[in-house]
């Protein structure tokens, strides 16, 4: 939305005059967004239960095999039922 302004100026010829210019105001979005800081978040976990298998765990959580063996330090894939391993 647009507000108008009326500005007087003299003019040095002859008769003030006055003109009408238009004012813009700029709405800017923030660039960032907000982290909701209401305390610490549980990491997202996955209890292997019998059957599981951690290429199938992985993929239905959208991360690689590779990222899922790093980020829980397995040097096994084969897995214990009971084994509770962390998701990225």
């Amino acid at each position: 939305m647009m507000a108008k302004t009326e500005v007087f100026k003299p003019s040095s010829a002859g008769p003030a005059t006055t003109e009408t210019k238009a004012t813009v105001k700029t709405l800017t979005a923030p660039t960032e967004r907000v982290k909701n800081d209401s305390g610490p978040t549980k990491p997202k976990t996955h209890k292997m239960v019998e059957g599981d298998e951690l290429w199938r765990v992985a993929t239905s959580n959208g991360v690689s095999l590779g990222e899922l063996v790093e980020l829980n330090k397995l040097w096994n894939l084969a897995v214990s039922p009971g084994l509770i391993i962390q998701l990225p």
